[in-house]
């Protein structure tokens, strides 16, 4: 972004002085800067005042602010690529993956599901929901399911770490091509709470299937990803595939 110094607005020249302290590493990546109560004392400037200079930086992506925790510096987007788990991703990029386990259980009778995958309708698909952070924050909502009869016991295994290193290594199941599509949404109230935002925010929709060798459907997932935060990347093949 171009910036521009000399006479302005208050609120700008404020924005001026703590992006210089970002671009300076005064403001540590990912750290969390003084609340708006503090810096406002600081500025000698009001809140309102002091608010729109925040609101303009993470409007451009400088900040971001995670709802009870308070305001904090960006980092450069965690980039996924082809075939790499969430927790390769960030681990490769010396960043702390983490899970929470939101939910495990066998459904049943998920026609759409098993006619994608490629079962009968009367198999019984396991589902696992988690949230995955980046450093602490909360960053990818993903939903899988997967045939029970590819995974006998999945329930009991520890779901915390990558899916495609669990499946490898206890089901001898390799993850060999992801087929999706991804559009741009925005938070509901859901996905506000579980993300801890104050205000709707962008997301990406990343709903596809993971396949395994012999073309065997391993699992469908659909996932949202906090677009400030996670960046997703694939490569496009001349193949069709249609989710349906």
């Amino acid at each position: 972004m171009e910036r521009k110094s000399g006479e302005g607005p208050i609120y700008l020249k404020i924005k001026e002085d703590i992006l210089q302290k970002i671009e300076a590493g005064e403001y540590k990546k990912s750290s969390r800067i003084e609340p708006e109560r503090q810096l406002s004392l600081q500025y000698g400037v009001s809140r309102m005042t002091l608010r729109q200079a925040i609101e303009e930086l993470v409007g451009e992506g400088y900040l971001y602010k995670v709802q009870g925790r308070g305001t904090f510096v960006s980092t450069p987007a965690f980039q996924q690529k082809n075939l790499k788990s969430f927790t390769d991703t960030l681990r490769e990029s010396g960043h702390e993956a983490k899970t929470k386990v939101l939910e495990v259980e066998r459904v049943h009778q998920m026609s759409r599901l098993c006619q994608l995958l490629e079962v009968p309708v009367s198999m019984p698909l396991v589902k696992i929901k988690r949230l995955r952070f980046a450093d602490e924050i909360p960053t990818a909502l993903e939903t899988v399911y997967l045939p029970a009869m590819y995974a006998p016991g999945i329930e009991t295994e520890d779901l915390s770490g990558s899916l495609y290193n669990l499946l490898e290594t206890q089901y001898q199941s390799t993850v060999e091509t992801v087929r999706c599509d991804m559009e741009a949404c925005i938070s509901d109230q859901m996905q506000m709470r579980i993300f801890e935002l104050e205000k709707p925010e962008a997301l990406l929709r990343v709903e596809g299937i993971s396949i395994g060798a012999g073309e065997r459907k391993l699992f469908y997932e659909i996932s949202y990803y906090r677009s400030q935060v996670y960046r997703y990347r694939v490569d496009l093949y001349r193949r069709d595939f249609e989710l349906r």
